[in-house]
This record gives structure tokens, sequence and C-alpha cells, in this order.
């Protein structure tokens, strides 16, 4: 198990549009690496954008992510890059458990 926390420095929090792009991103880390991610708080999936939407992170929180996987470091590499070049909402750190 190997966790990846994002914080969310967006003004507005997450809403609709980052919320978007980021279940796009992690059911593509499931369908294409076969990696699970998985929301650390309450275990919950992000292959939605309710899902993440529902979690009501504001400027300042984070977002403990959760990787399962034989391919857990191309999916890390594959989250930390997407956040970096697309989502201006969300910085992200890495911390192996």
């Amino acid at each position: 198990m190997h966790n990846l926390e994002l914080e969310v420095t967006g003004k507005h929090g997450i809403h609709a549009r980052p919320s978007a792009h980021l279940s796009k991103l992690f059911s593509t880390v499931k369908s294409n690496l076969g990696v699970d991610a998985y929301i650390n708080e309450n275990g919950m999936h992000c292959n939605t954008i309710l899902d993440i939407m529902t979690l009501t992170k504001a400027q300042g929180s984070y977002i403990n992510l959760v990787l399962n996987g034989e391919r857990y470091q191309e999916a890390m590499d594959y989250i930390l890059n997407e956040v970096k070049d697309y989502l201006r909402h969300v910085t992200s750190s890495v911390s192996n458990v």
C-alpha cells in the first residue's frame, strides 16, 4: 500500500471541473495499470465526479490517496505528472507507507 498526498490549493477548493479531471485520472490508472486508487479517509473509490465532490475539500485541505497494485510506481508517476501539468487546483507530495 502506497500513499500519495494531494493538497487542494485552488481558491474554491475541489469543485466540478477538478473533480472531473481527477475522476478521469483515477479511472485511467485503474484501467491501464491495474492500480486501485482510493481515498484513505473513508476507503472511497475515486471513480466518479460525485465521489470526489462529496469530500467537500476546501483550499488547504489534503486528499490522501492509497494506491494498491503491482504497478503502483507507474501509477504514482502518472498521477504526479498529470497533477503538475493540468491541475492548478491541486499540488502533490509522495509518502510511501
